[in-house]
């Protein structure tokens, strides 16, 4: 029973990181959207194509945009996979059915070594 149990909460704590490493992605598309745009804009007004300020203004908030809307994206799904991961923690915390050493190997933490004196 307690390695169902165990299994359960390791596929439980995958599906949690998982969610952290997509929030982790949408974070890095909005950042490098951000710079794409402001790169593009830039080289748009270097050319002498834009020299209106409004193209400018329109591209910089455009990137500004851009990278708020993936960037804040990225970290609500990171809070969710966060909060999964605290979840867990307590679910496996109060589990009766694992011992101390099945708890630690389904949170995935190591028992600390003895200090040596």
């Amino acid at each position: 029973m307690a390695e169902r149990v165990q299994k359960r909460y390791l596929d439980a704590y995958r599906v949690a990181a998982t969610r952290l490493f997509m929030g982790n992605v949408m974070k890095a598309v909005g950042i490098a959207l951000g710079i794409l745009g402001l790169l593009a804009t830039i080289s748009f007004a270097n050319e002498g194509r834009g020299t209106d300020e409004s193209v400018l203004v329109f591209g910089f908030i455009l990137s500004v945009l851009a990278f708020l809307i993936f960037f804040v994206l990225g970290v609500m799904i990171n809070a969710g996979a966060q909060l999964l991961q605290a979840t867990l923690d307590q679910a496996v915390y109060a589990s009766p059915f694992l011992d101390d050493d099945q708890r630690l190997a389904a949170m995935g933490i190591r028992r600390p070594k003895p200090a040596t004196q």
